[in-house]
């Protein structure tokens, strides 16, 4: 009873120690004290007791000046207010050893913060007793600081996608889709994070007349293990523009917007991959945000609020590199009419960055500089993944990093012009990207230059380029203008929609040996002038390599160097598959075999099962799924599959030989492009007797296949013989002129570059102001594309006496490197001009060649001429109608005392041509 009453009093003279929960340990063993608390500016404490003495284990602020009877040890100053953190204090009793340890909750690895000594060993209980805003107190009787969630995820699962509109309806007054996950994630792991992109669609925004959209955003606002919540959200807009029409809210023009939006989610941990690429995601809980609101009378700067995140805490050591980062609240706890926030992340560098929740400019405070609108009175769960690399994982391409948006303030209508201009400005991807199609992307911008705040808008993407926009909201004031900001983004490939794709990333490939049981790595051997044609492209510090799917050291074979579109084959582990859990195989015997004799033309449907298949004439087989025991095709026989169909065979033995041919019935040499497919699925099983072929798949004597092979056992392809789709097999063995071509609709279609340059010689007065001036256009399969060229002065040790420039503003680059337009209206064209540097080193006498060499395709170079004279002819570009007779003047021009005059005295004929440049109309 003298110990009840003890405990009373002292609760009753420290009224901020509020009786919450209890356990108990004994000094003479090991034991662990776990606890959770959230950052504030009151006392908060952990007392060890026995009776009406002990120690005040843990407290923050000051010591009580009415706890005589206790001794304080550790002393937490650092908390960051309205923070959650779990805190771990252990006990080693042969050593006296007290050790405090901290960590963000969320984080996967604990801070050693500060170590005690302390004798602890009376023989007696301590009760470990908890005071206000201190939870979860727990005693154990081990010594474990490190991570009591299980050890970090080392190979967190992720997926990428978009919003299936499908999903999509009006809930609770707000337009709400829902994503559900692909994978399935482990139950017994944190749920997976989810980040989404925000979208604007710029033709929704006119200057006359004057229309938009309001500003909006898509939060995240519930998750589970099997899907998330996302709902498109509007910032109070007090301020907004009255002369400007604003487009309904509820539009289907504004909502099919939330169709577009992209996603990135993954599970807490950390990815570390062998080409050196990185990925670290992990939550924490606060309410902690950045705003515009500054006072310095006050020593106030919401500007500057955020908290560090140092990735070590989360399982990574730290990035080579400056990564991007992606910060998405996963609740929506604050959920009031006027709440509004967003997530930021900004100086991040290679073991940190910062992150708050980002109100903008929804704010407003009184005279103390207290919140009176837009308060976060809870803690939110917001999530951060940062990544830095590029190459493949799981057969996808992918790039993480980070690129710079447009500066659109001082525009004329700081309303419409930041979407309508700001949306026509397109970033270039890196050149270490390399993505064939618009990718998935999601970004979030990674600075705060403006201290309006905002957030990021994804206006438009391609292939190659991405067009953003800051947007703000209209609280404070109507205009939505800013800064440039770093942007940091995450990008994907998009996998083929067909699942009968699955295993094919590349024309060749293997999967990943992950088990026990899996046996060795697949081997890719290339001899004899075998050939790979459509190889995907990385490029590394500068070069591009070809890679295939297999890892680097099992490529092998004497022509290597040049088998992949004339260049190297690179293993690249990263477009390794994962091994596809075939259907079993049904039980043959009872079935018949079929010869198809060489003057035969049969049709088999679905449902036709056979034995023993061979074939001399011609079998065509009908869409659907076929069971074969054994493939046999010989001298010149075809199996064939209508264009625009879909066949899968399954069998566990397939032969070609002597010219025959399967699959898709196509001139694939005049139809690179063709719709439908036929898949081949071999089976890592043995014939039943009767087969006169070899169990695995032989390709041989100018034989074809237009289709997909998946094969467990292994590939030869030999003599002449081609692929026009794609492989994957346990091995694959090609030799003496055997080819595989990515002519398949589940491969991007192969590059068909073409480069001009014109004019293809020009004339200049060394003291002109007219400068030698060509137009460099780069072409794919027809259609102008922006593309990277190098441009070489030759002779080469002439070129320092010169200065090559991008001219009138068309393509980028500086010399010798050079890219052609991104934008509308000029896109592949590049113009360059030729100005001297030192007129004394110039040969009048010498021809100067400009030579471009197309990057993506080193076989392709065009070469153009110039040359400085003493004198030249000068006609004026003339603009001329058709059956009118136009009088052109021809001028002499030449050099005097160092400046440009007209020849009055010139006689002679001249021999002229013209380039007559017509309307699109005729």
């Amino acid at each position: 009873m003298k110990t009840l009453n003890a405990l009373l009093a002292l609760m009753l003279m420290l009224p901020s120690f509020v009786y919450a929960s209890q356990c108990s340990v004994k000094g003479q063993d090991n034991f662990t004290v776990s606890f959770d608390v959230e950052g504030d500016d009151e006392y908060q404490a952990v007392k060890l007791k026995q009776g009406s003495h002990g120690y005040v284990l843990w407290y923050t602020g000051y010591k009580r000046n009415n706890t005589n009877n206790y001794d304080y040890l550790f002393n937490e100053q650092q908390l960051i207010n309205d923070v959650d953190y779990n805190i771990q204090i252990t006990h080693e009793a042969g050593s006296n050893t007290l050790k405090y340890y901290r960590k963000f909750e969320g984080a996967a690895n604990y801070k050693l913060i500060e170590t005690q000594t302390v004798n602890l060993d009376n023989g007696q209980y301590w009760v470990v007793d908890v005071g206000d805003d201190v939870d979860n107190i727990q005693c154990s009787n081990t010594v474990d600081p490190g991570n009591p969630g299980g050890p970090i995820n080392r190979s967190p699962d992720f997926e990428f996608g978009t919003v299936d509109n499908s999903t999509c309806s009006m809930t609770g007054g707000k337009y709400t889709c829902t994503i559900h996950f692909e994978n399935t994630y482990d139950a017994s792991h944190p749920k997976p994070l989810v980040f989404v992109m925000p979208t604007i669609d710029k033709t929704l925004s006119s200057k006359n007349p004057r229309k938009t959209e309001y500003p909006s955003s898509i939060s995240v606002v519930h998750t589970t293990h099997n899907s998330a919540t996302i709902v498109q959200e509007f910032p109070p807009h007090q301020k907004a523009d009255r002369n400007v029409t604003f487009l309904d809210k509820n539009s289907s023009q504004v909502q099919k917007e939330l169709a577009k939006v992209d996603y990135f989610v993954i599970e807490p941990g950390v990815l570390e991959l062998n080409n050196g690429a990185k990925i670290v995601a992990g939550t924490i809980k606060t309410n902690v945000a950045a705003s515009q609101y500054k006072n310095n009378n006050k020593g106030i700067n919401e500007q500057n609020n955020g908290i560090t995140i140092d990735f070590d805490d989360y399982g990574l050591t730290g990035f080579d590199g400056k990564p991007g980062v992606l910060v998405q609240p996963q609740t929506k706890n604050n959920d009031g009419i006027n709440n509004w926030f967003t997530g930021m992340a900004r100086d991040a560098n290679t073991t940190s960055f910062k992150l708050a929740l980002e109100k903008s400019e929804v704010y407003k405070k009184n005279n103390q500089g207290h919140e009176t609108f837009n308060i976060l009175s809870d803690n939110e769960t917001v999530a951060f993944v940062a990544g830095e690399g590029f190459g493949y994982i799981n057969g996808q391409r992918f790039w993480l990093g980070q690129g710079r948006t447009k500066y659109t303030l001082d525009q004329q209508d700081p309303v419409i012009d930041p979407i309508y201009e700001g949306c026509k400005v397109y970033t270039p991807f890196p050149n270490t990207a390399g993505f064939v199609s618009p990718p998935v992307l999601v970004a979030n911008k990674n600075s705060r230059r403006g201290n309006n705040g905002g957030w990021l808008r994804r206006c438009d993407i391609k292939k190659d380029s991405v067009a953003f926009i800051v947007e703000e909201d209209m609280q404070k004031d109507r205009e939505r203008g800013h800064l440039d900001e770093d942007v940091g983004w995450f990008m994907f490939e998009k996998a083929n929609p067909n699942p009968i794709c699955d295993a094919f990333n590349a024309p060749v490939q293997t999967w990943r040996r992950e088990l026990v049981n899996d046996a060795v790595d697949g081997t890719l051997v290339l001899s004899n002038t075998s050939k790979i044609l459509g190889a995907p492209v990385l490029t590394v510090g500068g070069d591009r390599k070809r890679v295939v799917g297999f890892m680097p050291r099992t490529v092998s074979g004497e022509n290597k160097s040049d088998a992949c579109d004339g260049y190297e084959c690179h293993g690249d582990e990263g477009l390794l598959i994962g091994k596809e859990g075939l259907e079993n195989f049904p039980i043959t015997t009872s079935w018949n075999n079929q010869i198809i004799g060489a003057n035969d033309r049969v049709t088999f449907s679905e449902g036709t099962n056979v034995k023993h298949l061979n074939v001399d004439g011609v079998l065509t087989l009908e869409p659907g799924k076929y069971w074969f025991d054994s493939v046999k095709i010989n001298t010149g026989g075809k199996l064939l599959i209508k264009e625009g169909t879909e066949v899968i065979i399954n069998t566990k033995a397939l032969a070609l030989a002597n010219y025959s041919y399967m699959g898709m019935d196509v001139n694939v040499e005049n139809t690179p492009v063709f719709s439908g497919n036929m898949r081949v699925n071999v089976y890592g099983l043995t014939p039943v007797a009767g087969s006169t072929i070899h169990d695995r798949v032989d390709i041989a004597n100018h034989s074809k296949v237009v289709g997909l092979i998946y094969s467990e056992d292994k590939v030869y392809l030999s003599d002449h013989s081609v692929i026009y789709g794609a492989v994957t097999a346990k091995d694959i063995d090609m030799n003496n002129n055997a080819e595989v071509h990515a002519a398949t609709s589940c491969l991007p279609p192969l590059d068909d570059y073409e480069l001009t340059v014109s004019p293809k010689a020009q004339y200049a007065l060394m003291c002109g102001v007219e400068k030698p001036t060509f137009t460099i256009e780069t072409r794919n399969q027809g259609e102008l594309e922006s593309a990277w060229v190098s441009v070489e002065v030759l002779p080469a040790n002439s070129a320092n006496n010169f200065t090559i420039s991008v001219a009138n503003d068309i393509g980028s680059g500086t010399y010798p490197r050079f890219r052609t337009s991104m934008n509308e209206g000029s896109k592949g064209e590049l113009e360059i001009s030729v100005s001297v540097k030192n007129t004394v080193k110039v040969d009048l006498d010498q021809t100067y060649s400009l030579k471009v060499t197309l990057e993506e395709d080193g076989n392709q170079s065009q070469t153009a001429t110039f040359k400085y004279v003493p004198f030249k002819f000068h006609v004026d570009e003339q603009r001329v109608i058709a059956g009118q007779t136009k009088p052109v003047t021809a001028q002499v021009l030449a050099c005097s005392d160092g400046e440009q005059t007209v020849v009055k005295s010139y006689i002679g004929t001249p021999d002229v041509s013209f380039k007559l440049e017509t309307p699109n109309s005729g």
